[in-house]
């Protein structure tokens, strides 16, 4: 996708901004239709688009700093970060899969 930063504004917050690779990028009107929709999403899961710049050699989307690092080192970080990222999801993937279990035998039975 690109290459991405870590900025500090002069308002001292923190920022991630993300370069992106010229194929990924259509035209200027395609582009800021894009950026319009990606600044509409609101989800606790999903980082804020706070800005972007659209030049011809250059293209930048700005988002909040999220400081655990991204998805991908999370994903294919260390052993032990990888372990503890599978161990807090299958907590919840034991719980929901015992519920539906108990559920249906109580429930058929």
């Amino acid at each position: 996708f690109g290459t991405a930063y870590k900025a500090v504004l002069d308002d001292g917050s923190v920022v991630a901004v993300k370069r992106l690779k010229e194929a990924q990028v259509a035209g200027k009107k395609e582009f800021e239709q894009q950026m319009e929709v990606l600044g509409r999403l609101r989800h606790p899961n999903l980082v804020g688009l706070k800005a972007y710049y659209f030049a011809r050699d250059e293209k930048l989307l700005v988002f909040d700093f999220m400081p655990n690092g991204s998805l991908f080192w999370l994903l294919h970080g260390t052993l032990s970060v990888s372990c503890s990222l599978f161990l807090s999801l299958l907590s919840p993937l034991l719980f929901l899969s015992l519920s539906l279990f108990f559920f249906f035998f109580f429930f058929f039975f």
